[in-house]
């Protein structure tokens, strides 16, 4: 399996450790060149699109120029690793730690056919989740019934990669949020307990939206509805799909060593 380490500077401490650490454990991994945003909004490349329309509706903000990039990363990541043929890649941030036996995890994960198009390393938001099959001896594969916010490792199979670069082109969301709209898209997303990585503790580079929340009653209006709308999708997707999500269960609270981890 092929992994991309997501940043910004190619001497970042902690990113060379996880490379590292993956080299150790037999897996090819390199630096990817992460999109800046701190300062300016990054140039688009062709096929790429930001809706900042949608990105209202969706939250009643517009996306940020650090958004924009942290975005773009991955995608772009996704994209290399697709026009390369790869069959499954493995996406880090560079800000990640990796656990002991992750290599027998990201091995096991790759035998898991075309059905897993996404299993997350790690998630920041614990949510219920269906245990699905032991990955290894010490680590079991889930499928939560909800998003599980973060994107600071993470798998995406070749079919899983064609969902994200089809549905994902044109930028409406941060990343994870994304992610966390499977329902929307079909991209069957799963989960490692225990984490197989944790974040190393510093402060984020990525401006959020605080402050600048429209009050705009259109707006509102709109992210009224569409905040429904996708209730009603979630929803339904996983009545059509009971049996793959059910019986859910609340996960233990010590399955992973990230500090923001919410329960």
């Amino acid at each position: 399996m092929k992994a991309f380490i997501i940043s910004l500077s190619p001497d970042n401490e902690t990113a060379r450790n996880l490379q590292n650490a993956l080299a150790r454990d037999g897996v090819d991994a390199e630096i990817f060149p992460a999109v800046d945003g701190r300062i300016v909004f990054p140039q688009l490349l062709k096929g790429e699109s930001i809706n900042q329309h949608k990105a209202l509706t969706n939250r009643k903000a517009e996306l940020t120029k650090s958004e924009v990039g942290c975005y773009l990363s991955h995608l772009r990541a996704i994209k290399t690793a697709y026009n390369s043929g790869l069959q499954h890649v493995a996406i880090f941030e560079d800000d990640v730690i990796a656990e002991a036996h992750i290599g027998d995890v990201m091995d096991a994960i790759e035998n898991l056919g075309e059905g897993a198009h996404l299993v997350r390393l790690m998630s920041l938001k614990l949510r219920k989740r269906k245990r699905i099959k032991m990955l290894t001896d010490t680590h079991i594969l889930t499928r939560p019934i909800r998003g599980g916010l973060g994107t600071q490792g993470y798998i995406a199979n070749r079919r899983g990669m064609e969902i994200i670069l089809k549905h994902g082109s044109e930028i409406s969301m941060p990343i994870d949020k994304f992610y966390d709209s499977f329902f929307l898209y079909n991209l069957r997303c799963y989960s490692v307990e225990p984490h197989a990585i944790y974040e190393k503790t510093h402060p984020t580079t990525i401006k959020k939206t605080e402050g600048i929340i429209s009050r705009n009653f259109e707006v509102i209006l709109r992210w009224r509805l569409n905040k429904l709308y996708r209730s009603l999708r979630r929803h339904y997707f996983r009545f059509r799909h009971y049996a793959d999500f059910f019986p859910a269960s609340t996960p233990p609270k010590d399955i992973g060593r990230s500090k923001r981890i919410r329960h």
